[in-house]
């Protein structure tokens, strides 16, 4: 009897023991899965940081992409100085002309009346240089505008999204499509590494102080200094979030395109046929142009047929 109380004494310690020890290997499981949990949430957040640190960086690259146009765009101005200072001179001279002929006639006419013309002369001098240019240069679309535009010249939905201002016009079109030149010119400037997804772009500097920059390129099919016809192949399209040449500031596949202007940049609808754009994907105040030359156009017909 003595030992059966002892053997069931040892027995019971066993089991003690061994649910002690079930116990404690259940807190440590419980633990190390928490250990786990916890790795997991770390490397997520520290991946996360990553990114975010990677969105940073490639935001800042596209600063300073965009600070070495600026760049390139004053010193393309800068060069052409002495050519802007001889046609301010020679303006300068018409309007003194046009003042000596016109002098004589103000005392005709009533204060409203030089007030009006005095508003008009300081309205023309603002638009002149961009509106000569734009008729004179007579660009053609880049890509075909049939799919519409997803994106204006100073376009406060872009601001929203982005947090800065679009001085450009985004062509939507599919990843990897043929951009043309916009009119004859020089390669001016090439920001392009084929296995980089940081911005990219092709410059092309044309007549009377006009240059081109087509952006969110996928491929280029020119170099610096190469001579390119209206109509010739620079670039592919790109701007597909997370590949070649796109950026960071992109959501989907299209054509970023600006004019620069004596090195501003200007709307680029003032440029290009609106004609070739869906009505629906133009602003209103094109619209009214749209309607207004085609009044002209029909005015020019009927003057034909009588």
């Amino acid at each position: 009897d003595l030992i059966e109380e002892l053997n069931e004494d040892e027995t019971q310690k066993m089991i003690g023991l061994t649910e002690d020890l079930a116990g404690k290997w259940a807190t440590i499981r419980r633990k190390q899965d928490e250990l786990n949990n916890l790795d997991i949430k770390l490397a997520t957040e520290l991946n996360n940081q990553q990114e975010e640190r990677d969105i940073q960086v490639a935001l800042l690259d596209e600063t300073v992409i965009e600070q070495s146009v600026l760049e390139v765009m004053l010193a393309s101005s800068d060069d052409r100085k002495e050519d802007l200072l001889r046609e301010i001179d020679a303006l300068d001279r018409n309007v003194s002309l046009m003042q000596q002929k016109f002098s004589g006639t103000e005392v005709l006419l009533s204060s409203e009346q030089q007030d009006l013309i005095s508003r008009i002369e300081e309205d023309m001098k603002e638009q002149f240089r961009s509106e000569e240019v734009a008729n004179f240069l007579d660009m053609k679309w880049p890509v075909n505008p049939k799919d519409g535009l997803t994106a204006f010249f100073i376009d406060g939905g872009y601001q929203k999204a982005f947090g800065v201002q679009h001085y450009a016009l985004d062509i939507r079109s599919k990843h990897g499509s043929n951009i043309y030149s916009p009119a004859d010119g020089v390669v001016y400037d090439i920001i392009y590494d084929k296995d980089s997804t940081r911005y990219a772009y092709v410059m092309i500097a044309h007549r009377k102080g006009v240059m081109s920059l087509v952006g969110h390129v996928s491929g280029v099919t020119v170099e610096v200094g190469d001579f390119v016809s209206e109509g010739d192949i620079i670039a592919l399209s790109g701007a597909t979030p997370g590949s070649i040449g796109a950026g960071v500031r992109t959501t989907g596949p299209h054509l970023h395109f600006e004019v620069w202007q004596d090195g501003a940049r200007v709307d680029p609808l003032k440029y290009l046929p609106l004609d070739e754009v869906p009505v629906e994907h133009l602003p209103e105040e094109y619209l009214a142009e749209i309607q207004k030359d085609l009044e002209s156009e029909i005015k020019r017909l009927q003057g034909e047929l009588n």
